[in-house]
């Protein structure tokens, strides 16, 4: 990735973790939660007439949209320098998915090797329109979904604190 790509990630995430080390040109993580999703009547309005107005920041999964959803395109998160240059591969992947029915995207990382801290998001047409930063542990996560039926969505995802200079992230667009 490119020291502009990893000055994006940078501006994407934001937050800082409060005695972490933060990387010059990589991401900040936080590990707070998120003032959390939209009501459920929000996702059954998503998938019965997808629009902005009804399935932006809502669940993917409690809207139905996971069910004809794929994978558009994923990537391997990496450790990086603090110049931006990967250095260690973790075993997880941030994947951008998208559900054709309602013609949304959100971001979805899974961790293979055991349980890690895992944040997901997701932003359409560059940082214009982004969900909120969602963390938490385990071996799965995924964010809100954007409605993004002819633009370019792009999943973020960090996982795996380590190697003394912060997570593994990566990005994908599709």
């Amino acid at each position: 990735m490119s020291r502009r790509g990893a000055s994006l990630v940078l501006k994407l995430f934001g937050v800082m973790l409060a005695g972490s080390v933060v990387m010059a040109s990589g991401p900040a993580f936080a590990l707070d939660d998120s003032p959390g999703r939209r009501a459920a009547a929000a996702d059954a309005d998503c998938y019965a007439s997808p629009s902005a107005a009804t399935c932006d920041n809502t669940d993917p999964e409690a809207s139905g949209c996971s069910n004809d959803a794929f994978t558009v395109s994923q990537a391997y998160l990496w450790h990086h320098t603090e110049g931006g240059e990967p250095t260690a591969r973790e075993n997880a992947v941030v994947e951008l998915r998208y559900s054709p029915h309602c013609g949304t995207n959100w971001s979805k990382v899974r961790v293979f090797d055991g349980a890690a801290p895992i944040q997901v998001h997701l932003c359409r047409e560059g940082y214009n329109t982004c969900t909120d930063l969602y963390t938490g542990y385990g071996t799965l996560a995924y964010s809100d979904q954007l409605y993004a039926p002819n633009v370019t969505a792009t999943a973020y995802g960090a996982c795996c604190w380590g190697y003394g200079a912060g997570p593994a992230w990566a990005e994908v667009s599709g």
